[in-house]
């Protein structure tokens, strides 16, 4: 066996074992010889940014004579790249996770709330996909993504899916269970690494190690960073371990004054700490906001912030506006922690209110619900469409493709000639089928973005009902008059804890449990840029999630990106909805406590 691993085991994983296992198993053990393992740990893919890669296993067993792995008849195990994500949020929580019809649908954590998943598999597929085929200069990859959420004991198994499992450890079984009962299919990432007789010339396994090479090498020089960002963090690094002392030496001195050790007729002045190092301890009783002209090292006080945060092991959120600089403010940010990359996750506002609102299976579909006239329209379309090209095929099957295609429209020729090919009528119908329901799901995808897009305040003012007035928002988005189909597309991943409800009832509950979820996610909110989010977007986010533990960096007029005037974070305005002129109204403004960090002296920043 070729064995190599790469770059710092954060999560302790014991590769060794995990080999010994391999060697002994049944199945594996006639491979053992014959194959590459790699461990690449918390490889930093560019553009990853939503989530990350805690390990990037890599293994491929090598195509010679009665050297297989064999699950059963149809389902081979050649070579898979698989990046994994760990979970470890939920150790001392029950966790349930809910499946559709065998997709992964969503994380239920001690039956309160619903964790989102589905959006992490998708960003390690195919941004792991495009990172590797770019590298590698290849096509066709497959990549098999993983979430691994860390169970309690040795009694806590999922295995029904192979995108997401549920287990106490990373071990060499749990990951074998994982391809044998969650994947379920044929299992071969590269067919370059497969030596093929006839296409020997093509076999690109015996240049593992240059390909495992190049990618490192790359993954390198994408996190190189230039001169003044690596003198910013020098100094952050350097700023954070002169307040660390000199907040030791403060703390020391006070409670030698406490504790009465004085000399009489000797006055002590208890030593003045800077803002910045007394913001940490006010976080959970106060807003912090840091404001300052262009320059003046706004984002150095909130990486300061940061690196305290995490180095006391708590999660950070960090929102911001300009989506340009979310990636860069990522691979600086990630470069002053050592401990687990589960605990940062950046993301602009626009992006965090899409996934709370939009079709995804942890959100609250607002802006499905606010576009359902559309998709119907649209739906019913598609059905017209897919109905007409089920007819011709039924009455010319199986003439000429060219006949069949002049009895069609253009819209309709594109959609047939994806099955051009299939043997019999048969086929056709199964595929048929399988597709009319792939286009309706992008349907109802592609309208709650235009939705969220073209009437983004409303969405953002229906969140705000969701928090405070569900009552009300049911009764203003006319829940109560879709029909039973519609309700239930709506709501068909969320498991069965929604049956058996009154469609109020159940749709309240869908609130809690979704809100709950995105709730929990974080110990401390960063917001960066904050004099260009709108007050609507300010007041969701104080309301939402409180006005402790929430650091706020903002400039001035000369700042502005969005808006004409910048947003004030001293204060905060209380909504409710007018019944009579159905919108939702300013009530009342109140001023936030507040702990300032004034910047006026130009640094690096």
């Amino acid at each position: 066996m070729k064995y190599k691993t790469y770059g710092e085991n954060v999560f302790n994983i014991d590769e060794q074992a995990f080999l010994t296992a391999w060697q002994r198993d049944d199945q594996f053990k006639f491979v053992y010889e014959n194959c590459t393992v790699i461990f690449i740990h918390q490889p930093k893919i560019k553009n990853l940014v939503d989530t990350h890669i805690d390990l990037l296993l890599i293994v491929a067993v090598e195509d010679v004579p009665r050297r297989f792995v064999r699950f059963d008849n149809e389902h081979y195990f050649n070579n898979i790249i698989m990046p994994i994500r760990f979970i470890r949020d939920y150790t001392d929580q029950p966790v349930r996770i809910s499946h559709n019809g065998g997709d992964l649908s969503l994380l239920m954590v001690d039956d309160k709330m619903d964790i989102e998943v589905n959006d992490i598999v998708s960003n390690l597929t195919f941004a792991t996909k495009q990172y590797l085929e770019s590298v590698w200069d290849v096509e066709k990859l497959r990549i098999f993504p993983l979430v691994w959420v860390i169970g309690p004991n040795k009694q806590s198994y999922d295995f029904q899916n192979g995108k997401v499992i549920y287990a106490p450890e990373f071990g060499f079984y749990e990951w074998k269970a994982c391809l044998a009962f969650g994947i379920r299919e044929h299992i071969t990432s590269f067919w370059g690494w497969r030596n093929i007789t006839a296409n020997s010339h093509k076999n690109l396994y015996p240049k593992m190690d240059e390909q495992i090479e190049s990618l490192l090498k790359q993954i390198e020089n994408d996190q190189k960073i230039g001169a003044l960002t690596k003198k910013k963090l020098d100094q952050i690094a350097e700023n954070k371990h002169k307040d660390d002392k000199e907040y030791e030496k403060y703390l020391s001195q006070k409670n030698s004054l406490d504790d009465g050790e004085f000399v009489l007729g000797v006055q002590i002045k208890q030593k003045k700490l800077e803002n910045r190092i007394l913001a940490y301890p006010q976080l959970d009783k106060h807003l912090v906001l840091i404001s300052g002209k262009a320059g003046s090292g706004k984002t150095t006080e909130l990486m300061l912030l940061m690196k305290k945060a995490v180095s006391d092991n708590k999660r950070v959120r960090v929102f911001m506006y300009n989506r340009m600089l979310k990636y860069e403010f990522d691979i600086a940010a990630r470069k002053l922690w050592k401990t687990s990359p589960n605990q940062i996750l950046i993301r602009t506002i626009h992006q965090q209110i899409y996934k709370m609102t939009a079709h995804h299976t942890a959100g609250l579909r607002l802006c499905q619900i606010m576009g359902i006239s559309r998709i119907k329209q649209l739906c019913s379309d598609l059905d017209r469409k897919f109905n007409h090209i089920n007819e011709i095929v039924e009455k010319y099957f199986p003439a000429s493709q060219a006949h069949i295609l002049s009895k069609l429209s253009a819209a309709e020729r594109e959609i047939y000639l994806k099955f051009s090919n299939s043997k019999n009528e048969r086929d056709w119908h199964n595929e048929w089928k399988g597709e009319l329901q792939r286009q309706k799901d992008k349907i109802s995808g592609l309208v709650g973005k235009d939705i969220f897009l073209t009437d983004y305040f409303q969405v953002v003012r229906n969140l705000m009902m969701a928090i405070n007035e569900p009552d009300v928002l049911f009764d203003y988005l006319k829940i109560d008059e879709l029909s039973d189909e519609e309700w239930h597309e709506l709501w068909e991943k969320q498991g069965d804890y929604l049956h058996g409800k009154s469609r109020r009832d159940a749709f309240k509950e869908r609130i809690n449990r979704s809100l709950g979820g995105f709730r929990s996610a974080f110990d401390v909110l960063l917001i960066d840029e904050g004099q260009d989010f709108h007050a609507l977007e300010r007041d969701w986010i104080l309301q939402f999630f409180g006005r402790e533990n929430i650091v706020v960096s903002t400039g001035g007029q000369e700042q502005l990106v969005r808006l004409t005037e910048p947003c004030d974070w001293t204060v905060c305005s209380s909504y409710r909805f007018n019944q009579e002129q159905q919108k939702l109204e300013v009530i009342q403004t109140q001023k936030n406590s507040v702990f300032e960090i004034k910047n006026r002296k130009k640094v690096i920043a």
